[in-house]
């Protein structure tokens, strides 16, 4: 699939969009017997602090003059004036996105939001819906303090951009997503921070067990390596104990630790830790992802854009992509185009899944049987 401007290709654009949404949709997992649906049916956040006072009038038709997005209809141009004159620019003051963009504010974030809304708009969305994506994306209050502690790791721990990401290796959805989080740390090499970390669903049986043994490969340096074999092991269903002792045996790892670890008070209340973190932060489902403590709602075809403007917002130029991310690109059907901004691709048309009906760490199974010898 090749990654397009949907500027010019704006019906393309929107099918890709929803397209990547549904993906994240269907093959998303939750223990709840609901599946797991875009968060429309949750209210908008609040948004931040004091309400704005509506633009006055002519700055939010100036604020779409200094924004300079080309192939706006007429009909688009009118909405994303409207939406630039309610909603609240992201810096706590209390104005209008309007107000900002059109007297040049000094809140760097106005003018990326706004060129933001400008594809939400082409892309069809309500005034609900983009409320509530601009929100998830910009406001204030969206922004939470993830707490990475020991957890397993790829990239600087100084890179500007940290994802966290909770899975579960008998999740569809996170298989269907581990490419896409690894593609960032060479899109953007040396400016990503991948960070693992637990939540087996009660609804996979050897969930449990496939975490306990990353965490005992982690102990002995080996657990993107495991974790690469985990999530391989999706393809037959062999994440069974013995399974997991062939993996283990596969990375030469000191077989007595590697059971020792596997069933140790440590390692299981380890993974229990992470669930209750996640749980904590309006999981419902996995994989559930944060990005520099926001959370991530879109399709994953997202991911590049999100960050890029997150490296831009950190005063940094976003890195070149390394030569494996062509390689990588061009395994995973893409065409791997040159790097582009952070107003290139159009957001998916909701939000992902939304942050309701937590399963609780109760539900999840205690220690798995451990693997043979």
């Amino acid at each position: 699939m090749s990654k397009l401007d949907a500027s010019s290709r704006p019906g393309l654009g929107r099918r890709l969009a929803l397209g990547a949404l549904a993906i994240a949709l269907l093959l998303g997992c939750s223990d709840s017997e609901k599946p797991l649906s875009a968060s429309a049916d949750k209210p908008p956040a609040s948004g931040s602090g004091a309400a704005a006072k509506p633009a006055p009038s002519g700055v939010a038709e100036a604020a779409v003059g200094k924004l300079g997005l080309s192939g706006l209809t007429s009909r688009e141009s009118t909405e994303l004036a409207s939406q630039l004159g309610k909603l609240t620019a992201p810096c706590g003051e209390p104005i209008t996105l309007a107000v900002c963009i059109a007297e040049s504010r000094d809140c760097k974030p106005c003018v990326p939001a706004g060129k933001y809304l400008g594809k939400l708009v082409r892309l069809g969305l309500d005034g609900g819906q983009i409320k509530q994506v601009y929100d998830a994306r910009f406001d204030p209050k969206g922004l939470k303090t993830v707490d990475v502690g020991s957890s397993p790791a790829k990239g600087p721990d100084d890179a500007p951009v940290t994802i966290v990401e909770w899975a579960d290796f008998q999740c569809g959805g996170c298989y269907a997503m581990k490419p896409w989080v690894e593609l960032m740390l060479e899109r953007f090499p040396g400016q990503v921070r991948l960070v693992f970390k637990h939540y087996p669903l009660s609804k996979h049986p050897q969930a449990k067990g496939a975490a306990q043994a990353a965490v005992a490969a982690y102990n002995q340096g080996k657990f993107w390596e495991m974790y690469d074999l985990l999530f391989a092991a999706q393809e037959t269903n062999e994440l069974g104990p013995q399974d997991l002792t062939a993996m283990a045996k596969k990375l030469k790892l000191d077989m007595d630790k590697f059971r020792t670890d596997f069933s140790s008070k440590e390692t299981i209340k380890g993974v229990e830790d992470d669930m209750k973190q996640a749980e904590d932060l309006g999981l419902d489902g996995t994989p559930f992802i944060w990005i520099n403590g926001r959370l991530f709602q879109l399709g994953p075809t997202e991911l590049e854009d999100w960050i890029s403007m997150d490296i831009e917002l950190a005063g940094k130029t976003p890195a070149k992509p390394s030569e494996k991310y062509e390689e990588l690109s061009k395994k995973m059907g893409l065409d791997a185009p040159a790097p582009s901004g952070s107003a290139s691709a159009a957001p998916s048309a909701e939000p992902a899944p939304s942050a309701s009906a937590a399963p609780s760490a109760s539900a999840a199974p205690s220690a798995s049987a451990a693997p043979g010898k």
